[in-house]
């Protein structure tokens, strides 16, 4: 631009003498026949008009370029990371009566292992809780009290026989070579009625009001060791907690119970950091849906039921990979959470997860409705033993009479696949009778 400007201002001066500014610009190509030269002047106008435009066009380009390229820095969000270690949500999907549950409040870590169960069974948990189920028809593992106690069947004194929750004696919990040194237990059912009730041939009995006896007289065993041998089928089967005290490798191992040094049982099982199961199906149920679960009437000859015992019922969900925890939310706000409100089983300062599989692996494969075992009796857990994840000490929530009816406590019960994901929204809500101890 500036030398086309000095160009122009030459030409001027050149032929100021001679003509004014307008005639020169009017004569231009007279000028230049007379002095021979050839128009220069018409060839750098149009270079230097090229390079202006040029230099216009590269001018409006950068500016437009560095505009564009600010405007997205301001508007584009920063790219992060969006992958989360649990899933949070689902589609729900349905398939005849169930329906797979879309959300989990856990980093999906395995809870641990339950005895018996099929070898094979694969978990991610390095340090797993290990739960299980063993019969105490020969010895008892827990510690027992013997004594007369009212029976809230008949409203009399009666011989029971008490098992106390705490450190089990004489059982060995190994995986492989190392022992777990700290196992606990507690009996599925807390008592057994020391008395054989004997019946008629057509299975009916008499009683005389004047005489207070019964006919045919029932056997009534006044002395623990009476007792428990007399009623070794009805002793409460022992649910054992045991941890190990370090993480275990990966890949297979075995898991051994003993007595006394002698073998009573075993499984194996892999530990894969990596496992993680697909989304498992599972039906909705609730408390009316009396096919669902297993559960008995408190009331069943045998049970001695007190304020400390707790029925869980078990689902009869026929899925082997799913576990069941229990759930004390405190308030309707809170009912079907897990993650704030899930119970763990303690004894002095060792807690441990708390979950049961489905009723046709923990019952054998027997079901209250279609027999008379007394020894196959509900599951019951000692509310003094309960606490919450983070220590704290664990009640149900307490319910106030509704419509008339005295409901006692509320409770969950809710599914945990073997993979760690916990299932919300198929929670068993479960209210015990605050007006009678037989709450079947």
């Amino acid at each position: 631009m500036i030398y086309f400007s000095i160009e122009i201002n030459m030409e001027n001066q050149i032929h100021a003498g001679d003509q004014n500014v307008q005639q020169i610009g009017q004569n231009n190509a007279d000028l230049s026949a007379k002095d021979g030269t050839k128009p220069k002047i018409n060839l750098w106008m149009y270079i230097s008009l090229v390079l202006l435009l040029l230099l216009i066009v590269s001018l409006v380009g950068f500016s437009f370029i560095l505009k564009s390229q600010k405007s997205t820095s301001i508007t584009t969000p920063p790219i992060t990371d969006t992958l989360s270690p649990t899933p949070t949500t689902i589609a729900n999907t349905e398939v005849g009566n169930t329906e797979a549950l879309p959300e989990t409040d856990t980093a999906e870590v395995s809870y641990g292992l339950f005895y018996p169960y099929s070898d094979g069974i694969t978990i991610n948990n390095s340090r797993p809780t290990i739960v299980g189920k063993i019969g105490q028809s020969k010895q008892s593992y827990l510690t027992t009290k013997f004594g007369i106690e009212k029976s809230p069947v008949s409203g009399e004194s009666e011989y029971f026989l008490r098992f106390n929750p705490g450190r089990a004696k004489n059982l060995e919990v190994k995986i492989d070579d190392s022992t777990i040194q700290n196992v606990y237990g507690i009996p599925q059912y807390p008592t057994v009625l020391c008395k054989r009730i004997n019946l008629n041939p057509d299975g009916t009995s008499s009683y005389d009001p004047q005489t207070g006896k019964k006919s045919p007289a029932d056997d009534i065993f006044t002395s623990e060791n009476e007792c428990f041998s007399q009623k070794s089928s009805d002793i409460p089967p022992i649910i054992f907690f045991a941890k190990p005290s370090s993480q275990i490798s990966p890949g297979k191992h075995t898991l051994t119970i003993s007595n006394n040094g002698k073998v009573i049982g075993s499984m194996i099982f892999t530990i894969d950091n990596k496992f993680k199961l697909p989304t498992q199906t599972i039906a909705k149920v609730n408390q009316s849906d009396n096919s669902s679960f297993d559960t008995a009437d408190n009331c069943t000859e045998g049970y001695y039921y007190d304020s400390n015992s707790l029925k869980i019922p078990l689902p009869t969900l026929n899925n082997r990979n799913l576990f069941f925890g229990v759930s004390f939310p405190q308030a309707k706000e809170e009912y079907g959470s897990i993650k704030r409100r899930k119970i763990q089983i303690g004894f002095g300062g060792n807690h441990f997860d708390l979950f049961f599989p489905q009723s046709s692996i923990f019952y054998d494969g027997k079901s209250f409705r279609n027999n008379a075992l007394i020894s196959e009796k509900a599951l019951f857990l000692p509310k003094d033993h309960l606490f919450f994840t983070d220590g704290k000490k664990a009640n149900p929530q307490q319910l106030s009479p509704d419509n008339g009816l005295n409901i006692g406590e509320y409770f969950e019960i809710y599914p945990i696949d073997i993979g760690g994901f916990e299932y919300r929204g198929y929670s068993i809500p479960w209210q015990t009778s605050g007006s009678s101890g037989c709450d079947g």
